[in-house]
């Protein structure tokens, strides 16, 4: 089964991918997570494979901290250069 990760710090934007994803697909609850921001993206995909990620465009890199325009570049950037991250199959870019 496919494996999903949807890094957005927009809870009610995740809520609806989620339900898309689940209404539209028939993709598992159990097999979408969510993380809110760049640091908890990083840390979910070094311990879980994912086949794809839905990457909000502009992230924090924490949970506390402010936007960032190039959010996404930075983060792929950062999961690029990780040898401890599984990097997914598809990056699916988002943004409001």
């Amino acid at each position: 089964m496919i494996k999903i990760l949807i890094v957005d710090d927009n809870h009610q934007k995740i809520s609806q991918v989620r339900d898309a994803l689940i209404a539209g697909y028939n993709i598992p609850d159990d097999m979408i997570d969510t993380a809110c921001c760049q640091s908890e993206g990083r840390d979910k995909m070094s311990k879980t494979a994912y086949d794809v990620v839905v990457l909000d465009l502009v992230l924090p890199f924490g949970s506390e901290d402010e936007l960032e325009q190039d959010g996404a570049i930075k983060f792929l950037r950062l999961i690029e250069q990780n040898s401890t991250i599984k990097l997914p199959l598809q990056v699916i870019g988002l943004t409001e």
